[in-house]
């Protein structure tokens, strides 16, 4: 569902402080961090790739960089069979 972002409005992350925190400086428009900011934006990527070794936080995708291009083309086959 790439139309929605990826913080998904659920009652009880309302009730976590960070989270309430985190809703405040996005009301605010005061998020400086790229990938908190990132969360709240539209429209996701269609595809995602990650170094999950590299990366395990899944922050960084390369689904764009064309080092990665032939993985990329390879995963894709493997999805559609």
């Amino acid at each position: 569902m790439t139309e929605k972002p990826l913080y998904q409005d659920l009652t009880y992350r309302k009730g976590i402080p960070s989270m309430k925190e985190i809703l405040q400086m996005e009301e605010n428009n005061n998020i400086t961090n790229p990938y908190l900011a990132d969360w709240f934006k539209t429209p996701k990527p269609t595809e995602e790739l990650y170094h999950v070794e590299n990366d395990p936080d899944e922050v960084q995708n390369l689904a764009n960089d064309p080092r990665y291009a032939s993985k990329l083309k390879e995963l894709r086959k493997v999805f559609q069979n």
